[in-house]
């Protein structure tokens, strides 16, 4: 018999996937499930500062962190199959599973399922650059893009459109495979809606997107004549900024003229270019909403292999993934190296990370520790609610703040409350400036039983995290309220959207100059972290199906009793959200205190939704019941 239930899949090419609590072996999945409590759920998180401070137990195995979800190859006698945390399952045809076939039976690996993204020469590429001031170097961009049979994708070629102008720039962004970028001397247009130029919000959608960037920066011996110069201290100041942050972030190449750039970006545009895998791209590729790129398992642990299993030591574990699997392909054991100490933690992080571009890396300590060592994330949020409390000289002061992102369907997320807010002045001031700003609330929000106070949605702060995590603990998706805001009304929840977690969140500044829109503190920072639904079970859902209503009445001279069975498929358990059944028992007895009681019961399949229903019917159906047809 299999170990998993093949109802209500979807093709993965020659392969299926089927839907969450899909795995009917109560053994798999309880040893699955102690696997991740046990080990998956108790990695620490330090960032790259602190490796020195916060690292012990040598001798080391460091890895690189791959950008997937944690899935579970399961190889036995009559299958072979991979298995997700929340009870997916992926089964039959494919390269995986194929490689698997000489992994002795009996053998289950924890390993990162992943995407390799397309690489190689683009084909479409995006050039972002002022106007007026950069017509000529924009003509030498597309005489290399279309010299090199590539699609050049430009202002020059936008059409009238309904869109807002970010909106239709993210579209175009959207459809390239590479940006290339220019900056001269001019700050450009600026955008009334954000602030902005029309090239810095090019840029920052290009960011958010994951695009590969190349950019070209003039010289200041570059020869420029004064019209094509900004002179305006405002603009000046804009585009210095601009510059100071993509020269931090990116390496850039410096060109004085035309034939400098022209032969950078014939440079840049020969060689291959891509991105890395991330989280998303595994659930799009498993809901068929995109060809993200091959799928390969990265194995990193044993749950078990013959008498290994997860309490043994790393040494060992470690042993048997390189004794089953290739160093290389579809099926994989992760690259991972001994250090002897911390300095060559450090030396590995910063060839893996800084200059190889991986999410991370991973720390397995001899004592039995995990480290998962990455790079600070910073997020711009708005803050939406604070709490207060009194300093020791009585002063009013904030004690947290609930901080949120800005929807694309309106309204507003908060994701993570956040207590590092600096000095008890910083904390005072930041009082005051919210305090003024006081809003209604029909939404309610607590932290240690206390109550948060909503306000207007004004002010944007950078908040620095280690992590932001999109599963919970047992790989069910984190919800969070979207919140919609009326200047006069307040706050009230509309709904629940699929969100993150923030682990170790720390207020950096506030960032007087952004605003509290979509493009400056909006949902895109969070997307390439959230998980993807599964589409196939969304297409399949439909309305809930009752399968089964009975109701029985006893009767006497001054009162009528009623007890109630129902039994429904929801039609939705494939979203995660739901269950596959629901059996439901109400109890209606006019003389008691409380009249109406209610029991409900879930289910995994009809069989057992129905065994539920015959033990309660048993349970409350006696002499004096009469059935209602």
């Amino acid at each position: 018999m299999s170990r998993y239930r093949a109802d209500g899949g979807r093709p993965l090419g020659q392969a299926t996937v089927y839907p969450v609590d899909s795995i009917t072996d109560a053994e798999l999945m309880q040893s699955l499930e102690t696997y991740r409590n046990a080990v998956a759920t108790r990695y620490q998180a330090v960032s790259a500062g602190d490796i020195t401070q916060r690292i012990g137990g040598s001798p080391f195995w460091v890895s690189p962190k791959l950008d997937g979800e944690l899935w579970y190859l399961c190889r036995f006698d009559d299958e072979t199959f991979l298995a997700a945390p929340n009870g997916r399952v992926i089964s039959g045809r494919l390269d995986i599973l194929e490689a698997a076939q000489s992994i002795p039976a009996g053998t289950v690996l924890a390993g990162e399922l992943h995407v390799t993204p397309p690489s190689g020469i683009p084909k479409t590429v995006f050039v972002s650059s002022t106007s007026r001031d950069m017509q000529a170097q924009r003509a030498v961009l597309r005489e290399v893009v279309e010299e090199l049979g590539m699609t050049y994708i430009g202002m020059e070629d936008f059409v009238p459109d309904e869109s807002t102008p970010a909106d239709y720039i993210r579209e175009q962004v959207d459809a390239c495979d590479l940006y290339v970028g220019i900056l001269g001397k001019r700050y450009g247009h600026v955008e009334p809606g954000s602030g902005m130029s029309m090239t810095e919000i090019e840029y920052h959608q290009a960011v958010a997107g994951s695009k590969p960037l190349r950019i070209f920066v003039m010289s200041d011996e570059a020869e420029v004549p004064e019209e094509f110069r900004d002179t305006d201290p405002e603009m000046v100041a804009k585009l210095q900024a601009f510059k100071e942050r993509v020269l931090a972030t990116h390496t850039c190449k410096f060109f004085s003229g035309l034939d400098d750039l022209r032969d950078g970006v014939r440079q840049a545009l020969s060689t291959p270019s891509g991105r890395r895998g991330r989280v998303g791209d595994v659930g799009s590729a498993l809901s068929g909403e995109i060809a993200a790129g091959p799928l390969g398992f990265a194995g990193f642990d044993v749950v078990t292999a013959g008498s290994v299993n997860a309490l043994a030591p790393y040494a060992e574990r470690l042993a048997v993934l390189r004794d089953h699997l290739p160093t290389e392909g579809v099926l994989r054991v992760v690259p991972t190296e001994t250090a002897d100490g911390l300095t060559q933690i450090g030396d590995t992080y910063e060839l893996t990370v800084t200059q190889g571009g991986a999410e991370g890396i991973v720390v397995r300590a001899s004592d039995g520790r995990t480290y998962k060592v990455k790079p600070n994330l910073d997020v711009d949020a708005v803050i939406v609610a604070f709490t207060e409390r009194r300093n020791e000289s009585g002063d009013l002061e904030v004690r947290s703040i609930l901080v949120a992102v800005a929807h694309p369907d309106g309204g507003w997320v908060p994701f993570t409350a956040v207590g590092s807010l600096g000095s008890s002045a910083n904390r005072q001031e930041l009082h005051k400036r919210l305090a003024a700003t006081l809003k209604p609330s029909a939404f309610r929000h607590a932290t240690d039983n206390i109550m948060y106070r909503f306000v207007e949605p004004l002010t944007v702060v950078e908040i620095r995290v280690l992590d932001l995590q999109a599963e919970d603990t047992r790989g069910n998706p984190i919800r969070d309220a979207r919140l919609d805001f009326d200047p006069v009304a307040g706050w009230r929840a509309v709904g629940q959207v699929d969100c993150v977690a923030a682990l170790a969140p720390v207020l950096q500044r506030i960032r007087d100059d952004k605003l509290p829109t979509l493009l400056d503190a909006g949902w895109r920072q969070l997307e390439p972290y959230l998980s993807v639904l599964d589409s196939s079970a969304s297409q399949a859902s439909g309305p809930s199906e009752v399968l089964r209503r009975e109701v029985w009445v006893k009767r006497a001279s001054d009162k009528t009793d009623v007890r109630k069975l129902l039994v429904w498929k929801t039609n939705k358990e494939g979203t995660g959200k739901f269950p596959a059944y629901v059996v439901h028992w109400t109890d209606y007895s006019s003389t008691r205190k409380a009249p109406l009681a209610r029991e409900v019961r879930l289910a995994p399949s009809e069989d057992e939704a129905m065994r539920i229903a015959e033990q309660m019917i048993a349970s409350n159906v006696k002499k004096g019941w009469e059935p209602v047809t």
